[in-house]
């Protein structure tokens, strides 16, 4: 007989957890058109680089780091609400060369956009005051806010005072 050998083998082995991806849903108030930026961010377990791509909506995706990217769009505006629809996909450097959708980990995030419509003043018809030792006349402003948010209202020149919500008071000299 040749005889016999015995031999221990170590190996290690690295498992490779997939990366997450987070986005917030969030719902952005707007008076005008303007821009809007919200962050998307990935981790991954292992601490590898990450490769975070936008596959669904509008405006531009920017990868800033190595686990974190920023979309900035502007939305048209319109009427009423509306719900802008972002799709991402993360992978991490271990994902195997073949085209395997199975590879790629998504989140979805949602963007509602509501557009403020701004308060509503109503300037009171022409009125005239007789009074003989007057030294002041008040008359309702109505206003309002379509939407019922708070308002305010501010004289911006002249002689009256605002008191309340709606009852301006001009001071006769």
């Amino acid at each position: 007989s040749c005889g016999s050998d015995t031999a221990i083998i170590y190996d290690t082995v690295k498992i490779n957890r997939p990366p997450e991806l987070v986005g917030f849903d969030s719902t952005v108030f707007l008076c005008q058109v303007q821009e809007i930026c919200f962050d998307v961010f990935g981790f991954d377990p292992n601490g590898d680089s990450l490769n975070i791509q936008q596959i669904v909506g509008p405006g531009n995706f920017t990868q800033s780091s190595k686990n974190t990217g920023r979309t900035c769009f502007t939305p048209v505006k319109v009427d009423s609400a509306v719900a802008y629809l972002f799709v991402y996909q993360v992978t991490d450097l271990c994902r195997n060369n073949i085209e395997d959708p199975y590879q790629y980990y998504y989140d979805t995030v949602a963007i509602t956009v509501i557009f403020d419509k701004a308060p509503v003043i109503e300037i009171p018809p022409s009125f005239s005051i007789f009074a003989c030792n007057a030294d002041s006349a008040c008359f309702r402003i109505p206003a309002y806010d379509p939407e019922g948010f708070p308002y305010e209202i501010e004289i911006l020149s002249g002689n009256a005072v605002i008191y309340g919500d709606s009852v301006a008071c001009l001071l006769i000299d």
